[in-house]
């Protein structure tokens, strides 16, 4: 019995060296959908495309299944040329 414990004590301790390291704290998200932008702004879909038409949304980038991501940057930017000195 004393070799068995031994071999598990073995076998657990090599099984904690080769653990993985922890995930890295996530980052911010760089890259947000048309729908979390117009949720944040509290604006419907039909507005996001009456201003996409008209060219006044930040930059988008559309991805190869169609869909478009604006970067985090871009639409602060974005927001911040559409402030207005009241």
């Amino acid at each position: 019995m004393a070799a068995t414990s031994s071999r598990n004590q073995s076998t657990s301790s090599r099984a904690s060296s080769t653990a993985r390291p922890a995930a890295p704290a996530r980052k911010s998200k760089q890259w947000l959908t048309v729908e979390e932008i117009c949720e944040e702004l509290g604006v419907h879909r039909r507005t996001w495309q009456h201003w996409r038409t008209r060219k006044r949304v930040p930059t988008l980038h559309k991805l190869p299944n169609g869909e478009y991501r604006i970067h985090c940057d871009a639409y602060q930017e974005w927001l911040a040329g559409l402030q207005v000195d009241a």
